[in-house]
C-alpha cells in the first residue's frame, strides 16, 4: 500500500490529553491527602500566629503592644501547646488500645480537655493584659474584628 494512503492513528493527542488529566487528578488528590490532617490532629492556630492575625487588624502601635505581650509569654504558651499535643497523643493511644479501658478513656479525654483549656486560658490572659495598654482606637478595632461588631 502506498504511503500516501496509509492512515495514521489520531489517538496520540487524545491519549496524551487523557494521561495528562489523570496525572493532574492524582497529583491533586495526593496533595490533599498529604496536607490534610485528621480532625483530632488539628490544634487550631498557634498562639503567635493568632496574635499576629489580630495585631494586623489593629493600629500599628496597638499591634506592637499585643505582639510584645504574646512574645513575653511565648515560653508558657508553647509549653501549654506541647502539653495539649501530648495529651492528644495519649488520647489517641487510649482509643486504639484493645480492649478499650473506659476509665482510661475518660481520664485521657478529661486531661486533653484540661490542657486545651489551659492553653486557651493563657492566651486569653495575654489578651486581657494587652487590651488596657491599647488606645481607644485599638480597643474599638479589636471589638470590630474579633468580637463581631461595635461596642
Amino acid at each position: 500500500m502506498p504511503a500516501l494512503f496509509r492512515r495514521r492513528p489520531r489517538s496520540g493527542p487524545l491519549l496524551l490529553a487523557l494521561s495528562l488529566g489523570v496525572n493532574l487528578f492524582l497529583v491533586g488528590w495526593l496533595a490533599t491527602q498529604s496536607f490534610s490532617t485528621p480532625k483530632f490532629d488539628k490544634f487550631g492556630v498557634p498562639p503567635e500566629k493568632a496574635a499576629e492575625a489580630i495585631a494586623k487588624t489593629l493600629p500599628d502601635s496597638d499591634g506592637e503592644i499585643l505582639r510584645h505581650v504574646i512574645s513575653s509569654r511565648a515560653t508558657q504558651l508553647n509549653a501549654a501547646r506541647r502539653d495539649s499535643q501530648d495529651a492528644m497523643k495519649v488520647l489517641r493511644e487510649t482509643i486504639v488500645a484493645d480492649p478499650v479501658d473506659q476509665t482510661a478513656l475518660r481520664d485521657a479525654f478529661d486531661h486533653m480537655r484540661a490542657t486545651r483549656q489551659s492553653e486557651r486560658g493563657l492566651f486569653a490572659d495575654a489578651i486581657i493584659d494587652a487590651i488596657p495598654q491599647m488606645s481607644l482606637e485599638g480597643r474599638q478595632a479589636f471589638i470590630k474584628t474579633q468580637m463581631g461588631g461595635h461596642h
